[in-house]
């Protein structure tokens, strides 16, 4: 397993070349809680502990005057809960927020994240005898690339508007092209805005891959329906896929397009050649190898490389490949190493009409 703090990336002083530890602070309701949280803080050389909290009330007065670098929060606190916290945080004085809590139904991981927070990471109802290596290091990872986004790109809250799914599946034609859409951390608030301005995508099915687990997608899509005239629904393995639709995609296990008399469905794979974690590659280069030029994909928001061996074989193929531009992606290590690829750049407003098959805006 790979050491916690190996993974680390700290800032500099300015002009010293000081490596200056992450602040991090902690809101929690549970005296354990905030003791375990403490400690696997201040065993990193890389992260300093900057406040300890017991409740969101507190946490607001505290960080509205000394924001942490990053929060740990919990969601359900007493006198005020963490889904209301982060609202008023991203509305007033916005800085990243990881979220730790085994308040975990799908509804709530989705509102908070768009509400504005980062990461979600569950958490067991106790962590008394609990084995936490694997917790602590999932925590602590979020919280390092947590700590890599800029502040100033965060958006104020939104203004909760209810969500339903839509009443009747609408009569849509069998897709005859095929978007993907790659994203990691921040991949729910760039769907958000990216289908927000969509009103149709005549024959385009849209398929988009999130780092998010199954369970928690139908809540993303009833939210995501609410923004948009397009049907969003969590993928079905082996159902024709329709035109004015996305697809949620969870990274749960690996999947690819087949071709069907018409159109395309999705097949789940049972093994990955060049790692399992290279989901998007997967999913890309069976798009290029199935579809060719009936496909194109775009690269957003996210961590790592996962989708950049895949756009070249889309590139390769004819496909049109497009990303996210860099100064709007909350973590741009993806669309940065996108970069090697020479692919145009555009805001996701921009990237909607684009896949739509409209002209750039």
């Amino acid at each position: 397993m790979m050491n916690a703090t190996a993974m680390a990336e700290p800032t500099s002083e300015p002009g010293r070349g000081v490596p200056v530890p992450v602040r991090v602070g902690i809101v929690d309701d549970s005296a354990f809680n905030r003791l375990c949280l403490s400690e696997w803080v201040e065993h990193e050389s890389d992260l300093q502990l900057s406040s300890v909290l017991e409740n969101g009330e507190e946490a607001l007065r505290t960080w509205l005057l000394d924001p942490p670098d990053v929060a740990i929060v919990d969601l359900e606190m007493p006198k005020l809960d963490g889904l209301t916290l982060v609202r008023l945080l991203m509305a007033k004085r916005p800085f990243p927020v990881v979220v730790f809590s085994s308040y975990s139904s799908s509804d709530n991981v989705v509102r908070v994240l768009e509400a504005g927070a980062l990461r979600f990471v569950a958490k067991p109802d106790s962590l008394v005898d609990v084995d936490a290596t694997q917790l602590r290091v999932e925590l602590l990872s979020a919280v390092r690339e947590a700590a890599r986004v800029d502040a100033g790109r965060l958006v104020a809250a939104r203004t909760a508007t209810p969500s339903l799914l839509p009443g009747g599946h609408k009569e849509y034609a069998v897709a005859q092209r095929l978007a993907v859409l790659v994203t990691g951390t921040g991949g729910p608030q760039a769907l958000f805005e990216l289908v927000s301005g969509v009103k149709e995508w005549p024959g385009l099915g849209c398929l988009a891959l999130a780092a998010m687990p199954a369970k928690y997608m139908y809540s993303l899509a009833a939210r995501l329906s609410a923004k948009t005239s397009l049907d969003v629904c969590v993928l079905e393995v082996g159902v024709p896929l329709l035109e004015n639709t996305l697809y949620l995609v969870p990274r749960d296990v690996p999947f690819e397009l087949q071709a069907l008399s018409r159109g395309y469905a999705m097949t789940a794979v049972s093994a990955v050649a060049d790692g399992a974690s290279h989901f998007a590659d997967v999913l890309l280069r069976s798009a290029a190898e199935v579809c060719g030029t009936h496909a194109s994909a775009a690269l957003l928001t996210g961590g790592g490389v996962d989708g950049i061996e895949g756009a070249r074989a889309m590139q390769a193929r004819g496909a049109a490949m497009y990303v996210q531009n860099t100064r709007d992606a909350l973590v741009p290590d993806l669309v940065i190493a996108a970069g090697s690829l020479g692919l145009p750049a555009y805001a996701l407003a921009e990237l909607g009409a684009m896949l739509a098959g409209h002209e750039k805006v």
